[in-house]
C-alpha cells in the first residue's frame, strides 16, 4: 500500500510530479518523461502549505490523496487507476 507523500512547499509558485514513473525523485518529475508522450501533472503551491500527494495512482484528484490507497475502503488489487498511472 503506497501512503501519500507529505510536501511542504518551501516557495509560492508551480510545482510538478511524475505521470510516467520514470522519475529519481518520484514523486516529483525530473524531466524522464521526454520521448514518452506523458505530461507531469502541474499545480499551484503556496510557501509553508502542507500538501498530501498520492502515491498509489487511484486518486481522483491527482495529484492529491483522495484516500483511495486505504484498505479499508476496500481492497485497491485489481483496481485500474482511472487516470494517469506512476
Amino acid at each position: 500500500m503506497a501512503e501519500p507523500k507529505e510536501y511542504v512547499a518551501t516557495y509560492t509558485g508551480k510545482m510538478a510530479v511524475c505521470a510516467c514513473g520514470r522519475s529519481r525523485t518520484m514523486p516529483f518529475c525530473d524531466g524522464r518523461h521526454r520521448g514518452t508522450g506523458k505530461v507531469p501533472i502541474k499545480f499551484p503551491v503556496e510557501e509553508g502549505k502542507t500538501y498530501l500527494l498520492c502515491q498509489c495512482g487511484y486518486s481522483d484528484n491527482k495529484p492529491f490523496c483522495d484516500g483511495s490507497h486505504d484498505m479499508s475502503a476496500g481492497s485497491p488489487f485489481g483496481r485500474k487507476s482511472k487516470g494517469t498511472s506512476w
